[in-house]
């Protein structure tokens, strides 16, 4: 006979000892059948009780497990959501009110020693961890160069204008663009004109900031929002 929780009771067949147990499962269940036992014989009765403790004790770990793992994803979700930044509202309106267009976070990095430094006078901005990709086809073209060889004649290393919002939401403008190619790696450096914008924060070599740039366009031409944090 079966009961309303889904567990088979006990029967005997014949004279003989038979248990049929069934354990309920939200997506299956199992039969647990035990024939030409004596279930008056204490060592079967435990022999049965023990597999049908195993059994349970293992469908308990596997659920625990799951949830746990359902847990550690949701949480991973949501701690990628927090990390995702958002630009501050005030730039918001301020390129709002530009009339800018297509806004992207370009990177964020802890400005280094050089990055402050007067007579390097640059912003580097390495390839390898830009977060996403701000130049147009025609500009990525346009910014790559062929590395001279050793004894080759050095070309002059193209260049594009840029202009640069400052965490004090000033207008700097005429900053150049340029890609500098390394051995290894890649790297953009925002120049010409740099040195002022740092002069003009009070920026000394031996602080440490942390600093978002963002990328905009307005009326085609490429921007950027430098975000101190």
């Amino acid at each position: 006979m079966q009961s309303n929780d889904d567990v088979w009771d006990c029967k005997k067949c014949d004279g003989v000892g038979r248990i049929s147990i069934k354990i309920g499962r939200s997506d299956q269940s199992l039969r647990v059948d035990f024939r030409n036992q004596d279930i008056r014989n204490n060592k079967v009765t435990l022999e049965q009780l023990s597999f049908i403790e195993n059994y349970k004790t293992r469908i308990k770990k596997r659920k625990t497990k799951n949830a746990k793992s359902r847990k550690t994803s949701k949480k991973q979700k949501n701690d990628a959501e927090e990390e995702k930044p958002d630009l501050p509202l005030a730039f918001k309106e301020m390129i709002e009110h530009m009339e800018g267009r297509d806004v992207k976070l370009v990177i964020q990095k802890q400005l280094t020693k050089s990055d402050l430094t007067q007579n390097n006078g640059r912003l580097s901005i390495p390839k390898a961890r830009v977060i996403e990709s701000f130049l147009t086809t025609y500009e990525k073209s346009y910014l790559d160069y062929e590395r001279n060889r050793k004894g080759e004649k050095k070309d002059k290393i193209p260049s594009m204008i840029v202009s640069m919002l400052d965490p004090n939401l000033n207008l700097w403008e005429d900053l150049c663009l340029k890609k500098w190619k390394m051995e290894t790696t890649e790297i953009y450096n925002i120049a010409c004109g740099w040195n002022d914008l740092v002069k003009d924060n009070k920026w000394k070599k031996d602080q440490k900031i942390k600093v978002q740039l963002w990328s905009f366009r307005r009326n085609f031409k490429l921007h950027f929002a430098l975000v101190k944090l």
